[in-house]
């Protein structure tokens, strides 16, 4: 290993130091990223894909596969950065801020965590929706990743979309306890959630009006495995009309206790 430095005859301007070895000659410069210039980074790479479903270009031997969070502003997306880059993925990045973020996708509301940025996806990307949607939190590291580890990007690397076709829907949460607990009782709220005007004490009232159904069709107990990150085939997310999607909004919109 040799170091050369070199000089110049008047007062030096900068000193540069060579490394010379067997292998290639390899510089890395590091500079603080922040995360609004990551987000444009990922914005780029929503807009190329858009132009090229806007070209109908999009199809070919491999897979398109669309990764949907929202994110406040002060969110690190880098591990989403380069999720993307490894596998060529298009992010879909909404703004949960009461000021969107610049150039970032705007969700129609901001009631329900991410249910209002999943749902404006589908409705916002109908006609072109990836083959394959994967719903996620923005934090790279979340304790329900579980089978291979706290982080998002090692979960993502390992989703079988094989699975994804055969079942549509995928939930990303692979441990089995405490599987499908009950998490509302639409006919029986509890004292506390009527009180407190949770959007439990009113769940059978948007069950029928979410899928024009009678009373006497809502579900006594209704259960799912936790915890908000999925995976769903293109062929299963349009199972769900346009306008019915459109209703969902309106209803939480409109609903002052949603949540």
């Amino acid at each position: 290993m040799l170091f050369i430095i070199t000089r110049q005859r008047s007062p030096p301007k900068y000193i540069s130091l060579l490394l010379l070895s067997p292998s290639p000659l390899a510089v890395r410069t590091y500079v603080e990223e922040s995360p609004s210039s990551i987000k444009q980074e990922l914005v780029s790479l929503t807009n190329a894909y858009t132009k090229k479903a806007s070209h109908k270009s999009l199809t070919g031997a491999k897979s398109t596969v669309g990764v949907v969070l929202a994110s406040i502003r002060s969110d690190d997306l880098s591990w989403l950065r380069d999720y993307c880059h490894d596998t060529g993925s298009t992010p879909f990045v909404y703004s949960g801020d009461q000021k969107p973020e610049p150039n970032l996708l705007v969700p129609a509301n901001l009631r329900g965590r991410e249910a209002p940025a999943y749902l404006s996806y589908v409705v916002d990307f109908y006609d072109n929706l990836p083959d394959y949607s994967i719903f996620v939190h923005a934090h790279p590291e979340q304790w329900h990743n579980d089978l291979f580890g706290p982080f998002t990007h090692d979960t993502l690397k390992n989703i079988r979309f094989q699975s994804v076709d055969a079942l549509g829907y995928v939930n990303l949460r692979c441990e089995h306890n405490p599987g499908c607990p009950t998490g509302v009782n639409p006919l029986n709220p509890t004292k506390i959630d009527i009180e407190g005007k949770d959007i439990r004490a009113y769940f059978a009232d948007a069950y029928q009006e979410i899928f024009n159904v009678p009373r006497s069709e809502v579900p006594k107990e209704i259960g799912n495995v936790c915890c908000g990150q999925f995976v769903v085939s293109r062929g299963e997310n349009p199972r769900a009309t346009e306008g019915g999607l459109s209703a969902h909004f309106e209803l939480g919109g409109d609903n002052e206790t949603n949540r």
